[in-house]
């Protein structure tokens, strides 16, 4: 299963590229530290995240909407 949502993330990112709109793969945070194998603590189904995911995830995500919103305050003060 995992492959599988390696490989849907890669093909939603080229279609975010090629439509202009922005992609966050959160894949990483589901990951052991060699990058290898999920987590499963955080994915024990390799589908859902469990909450200690979710928790991280939502954070990652907050993170990641408020790099979004000063590039769009960055870009309308330079108009």
């Amino acid at each position: 299963i995992w492959q599988d949502i390696q490989w849907i993330n890669e093909r939603l990112e080229c279609i975010g590229s090629l439509n202009r709109f922005g992609y966050f793969n959160a894949s990483s945070i589901f990951l052991t530290g060699d990058k290898e194998r999920v987590n499963e603590t955080l994915m024990s189904d390799y589908l859902h995240p469990s909450g200690q995911g979710a928790l991280l995830w939502a954070q990652a995500m907050s993170e990641e909407l408020h790099k979004l919103q000063i590039r769009q305050q960055s870009a309308k003060s330079e108009r």
